[in-house]
């Protein structure tokens, strides 16, 4: 709705996106635009009115279109950025429309996604830089293992991903991970919500959930434990995880049993990755390390699968069960814990098997989900202190009754 009387819609084909202006309650079109989106992958995936609903701004493949919603005018464009984009996966103006910020897929295989931020005043871009890695995992296709995801807002050019201002410093992104845009690195996370829209200067809303019922929150951000702990990151030059220190990488693991060297590989290869987007040297022999580690511990118990639809595999099968005890670690060459995470994973009680080998696909399958634990939700942190009190990025939960620390 632009106002009391009058409505936007958007038709999308698979070439355009053509803006349309309807009067009510007459249902007469007052304007169309065509072609608002021409340059994009998936027309008018990012079309969004400005605070006040005078203008649209409208994705055309390398920036913006602004029209005015009165006459359906074209007022202005943003500057084109120089990388080649695949798609746009969301968009938000700040909360008095001076700025425009967008989440951009890259069509360069490998590439993460770019955060960009235009100046509407003269189209200028404010900034423009790939979004640290935090999210990814290794799946199990039928031989090998190998990466679904780089990151969660860039897996596809259909994915929308939500995009909210929280302040004039910050930027939400899946209502889950906040970008500090002077850093430029994922501060904290949050979780349990979701479609979070920026309101004004320092105040985001979602949708939360709590005994079978949703609810909706504000919260002004930062809160309190995210000051203190970017304040400490700033002035702490004696942690032992910090931006532009050293840390070792250790994996203590021996499997999967399907394609191990190969999964070990790729494995240092994106947590690599991963600490180097936090601003972490990766180099072998210093005194702190990102330990890994996996151990399979047989239960000496064993469970019976009902096989369906697989010739030549009996319909009963008895595999051993197993567990995968996991850890992930900062620690010192003196074995002092700074911070750590840990979870375990059990045989699955049911899933699609591909292969003749139950025992051996089940056991990879328990490996696929500690990959995508490790990689979707654990947040390994790029600043963490002697005392170990306040690690970034850290982790809150998001309540109807305010900010759960963890």
């Amino acid at each position: 709705m632009l106002d009391a009387n009058r409505v936007m819609t958007m038709n999308n084909d698979t070439i355009s996106a053509t803006l349309i202006v309807w009067q009510l309650p007459e249902c007469r079109a007052v304007y169309a635009v065509g072609n608002v989106s021409a340059g994009s992958l998936n027309p008018g995936e990012a079309v969004l009115l400005s605070p006040g609903r005078k203008f649209v701004a409208a994705f055309n493949g390398q920036g913006f279109d602004l029209f005015d919603t009165d006459s359906g005018e074209r007022r202005g464009q943003t500057a084109a950025i120089p990388q080649r984009v695949s798609a746009c996966a969301g968009a938000a103006f700040d909360f008095d429309g001076s700025e425009l910020a967008t989440v951009l897929q890259l069509r360069d295989a490998g590439q993460p996604s770019q955060l960009v931020r235009w100046e509407l005043k003269t189209g200028a871009v404010v900034s423009n830089f790939p979004l640290p890695t935090w999210k990814w995992r290794l799946s199990r296709p039928l031989a090998g293992f190998r990466m679904t995801s780089g990151e969660n807002w860039s897996s596809g050019t259909s994915f929308v991903t939500p995009l909210a201002w929280w302040g004039p410093a910050h930027m939400l992104i899946d209502s889950a991970a906040l970008v500090e845009l002077d850093s430029k690195q994922i501060a904290w996370r949050y979780s349990s919500a979701s479609h979070a829209h920026g309101a004004d200067r320092g105040r985001c809303w979602f949708i939360t959930s709590a005994d079978n019922k949703h609810y909706l929150a504000n919260l002004t951000i930062p809160d309190q434990e995210l000051r203190q702990a970017i304040a400490a990151s700033e002035q702490d030059t004696t942690a032992p995880v910090r931006p532009g220190s050293k840390v070792s990488l250790w994996l203590e693991l021996t499997g999967p049993p399907t394609a191990a060297d190969e999964f070990r590989r790729k494995l240092t290869e994106l947590l690599t990755a991963q600490l180097r987007s936090g601003g972490l040297l990766v180099e072998d022999g210093q005194p702190t390390a990102l330990i890994v580690k996996v151990q399979v511990a047989d239960l000496g118990q064993s469970m019976t699968y009902r096989v369906f639809g697989r010739p030549g595999v009996p319909s009963e099968v008895s595999v051993a069960l197993k567990k995968l005890n996991c850890q992930v670690a900062y620690m010192t060459s003196q074995d002092k814990v700074l911070w750590r995470r840990e979870s375990s994973f059990s045989n699955p009680t049911s899933m699609s098997f591909t292969q003749t080998d139950i025992a051996t696909e089940i056991l990879d399958q328990q490996w696929s989900e500690f990959s995508q634990w490790l990689g979707q939700q654990v947040m390994i942190p790029f600043f963490v202190p002697a005392a170990a009190d306040r690690s970034l990025p850290g982790q809150s939960a998001i309540t109807p009754d305010g900010i759960a620390n963890r």
